[in-house]
């Protein structure tokens, strides 16, 4: 967006040094990720360093991808800023908040998907799709009762394919208002309207027609095949 990175500071810090702790540790699949503090601040680096050469060449195309993405949406607010790129890592910003959990069911604040829709909109409407709204952990309740969006590692840039990406951009959106849908119905299903509900039944029915479930249960299924080798869970 015009931003001058190498005037950032966080380009140059170290990471190890700055570590407070780490959020995840690193599995096949997914980078070290780190919970970092420099001159008081916090920031979130995904970090593939401690990677075998091959997945660490795996991780800069991923990072690439997604540093490119978080670069389209920055400005808005409800998702970590980019603060530096660098070879095997990436650094972001720290947002505070409380993943969503089966205990929140029936207690989010009332506007909350209100403003969750608006925030996935406005992301659309910059040409991205998140395609990972499944994974309740990559939605947060922040401090002041909105949303947060993590982890746009699953994430499209609709918006570099041209006149392809405006029909690609429209269905893929659907993924994402459906998972919406989903959390809706399960978090707040007094707060479904009736076409709401009408659509939920449509895509339960047709569920194993629409291509991204297909995708969904692929992606469970490699998850605990590597959660049995490494013996943890990999985390957005």
């Amino acid at each position: 967006m015009g931003r001058n990175d190498a005037a950032d500071p966080w380009r140059d810090v170290e990471l190890a040094a700055c570590t407070r702790t780490f959020l995840r540790r690193r599995t096949w699949l997914n980078p070290d990720l780190r919970l970092i503090e420099w001159e008081g601040r916090l920031a979130v680096a995904k970090d593939w360093a401690s990677a075998p050469l091959v997945l660490r060449l795996y991780g800069r195309w991923c990072l690439g991808r997604e540093w490119r993405l978080l670069r389209r949406i920055e400005g808005l607010g409800g998702v970590p800023r980019p603060l530096a790129r660098r070879r095997d890592a990436i650094v972001l910003s720290f947002c505070a908040g409380v993943p969503l959990s089966g205990r929140m069911a029936g207690d989010l604040p009332a506007g909350f998907f209100d403003d969750l829709d608006r925030l996935v909109a406005a992301i659309h409407a910059r040409g991205v799709v998140h395609l990972d709204l499944r994974q309740r952990r990559n939605i947060l309740l922040g401090e002041d009762g909105r949303p947060r969006l993590l982890d746009f590692g699953a994430g499209v840039d609709v918006g570099r394919w041209g006149r392809l990406g405006r029909i690609g951009l429209g269905w893929l959106e659907r993924v994402d208002r459906l998972a919406l849908l989903k959390l809706k119905g399960k978090y707040a299903p007094q707060r479904l309207s009736a076409e709401e509900r009408r659509r939920a039944r449509r895509a339960q029915r047709a569920g194993w027609l629409w291509p991204p479930n297909w995708l969904h249960f692929v992606k469970t299924r490699v998850r605990r095949l590597l959660r049995g080798r490494d013996g943890r869970t990999p985390q957005e």
